[in-house]
């Protein structure tokens, strides 16, 4: 698939038409990860936008006791797939990941 067709399935960037695809398109990049592998951990600076193209990716939420100390596994709050965006911080203040993915 043409990453300017996997770009148009995401809800992000379906009102596109295909000359706007094709600007933005320099400005991704596609790549494979090993299942279970981790995208980007909460707490780090925001530096992609990411686009689902095959599988599945689980959003986490650390979560801390009231003295301060990490619980021993993160909240799964949503999973995401296909045509689903991922990583809003890159694009909204203060640019810092709120989830690990």
């Amino acid at each position: 698939m043409k990453l300017t067709d996997a770009l148009a399935t995401c809800g992000l960037f379906s009102c596109m038409n295909q000359e706007h695809l094709q600007r933005v398109e320099p400005l991704c990049n596609r790549w494979t990860t090993e299942d279970n592998a981790l995208l980007f951990r909460q707490g780090q600076p925001a530096r992609a936008l990411y686009v689902v193209e095959k599988g599945r990716a689980a959003l986490e939420l650390s979560l801390r006791h009231a003295e301060g100390a990490s619980l021993a596994h993160p909240a799964t709050v949503a999973t995401v797939g296909p045509g689903e965006a991922i990583g809003w911080s890159a694009v909204v203040e203060p640019h810092i990941m709120t989830l690990s993915a």
